[in-house]
């Protein structure tokens, strides 16, 4: 059996928060992010449980302090969460995803290729576990 890293990543915690929202249950959730169901068990318990579980709070909270850089878009609750969500429950790659978003209004951000390709990498196992 191929060991994970032992930290969710920020796209884990989001996929948690979305499954929550969409009444799925703990096993559902743990086999779409590739993780035990204790792990997701544990995370929800431990950041406030199943109604009050937030993806943003909980990831701070167990990295500690952010480090500096560049807000995240991709924070739940803003418009490009949403539509980004959205069109991950029909599931659409994430480079899919980035190139829509180049092209919608002007008004709304764009998710930009290296934020996806950052963040396909924090939703995979360790390399040292191949």
């Amino acid at each position: 059996m191929a060991k994970m890293c032992r930290r969710l990543s920020a796209v884990e915690r989001v996929r948690i928060e979305l499954g929550l929202r969409d009444g799925l249950s703990l096993t559902r959730i743990a086999e779409a992010i590739g993780r035990p169901k204790g792990t997701v068990s544990k995370e929800i318990a431990r950041h406030g449980g199943a109604g009050a579980y937030a993806a943003d709070a909980a990831h701070i909270q167990s990295v500690g302090v952010l480090r500096g850089g560049r807000p995240n878009r991709l924070k739940p609750g803003k418009p490009v969460f949403e539509a980004v969500a959205a069109l991950l429950r029909q599931r659409w790659s994430p480079e899919q995803i980035s190139g829509r978003r180049k092209r919608m209004e002007d008004d709304v951000e764009a998710s930009s290729g290296l934020a996806v390709r950052r963040s396909i990498r924090r939703s995979t196992p360790c390399p040292a576990a191949s």
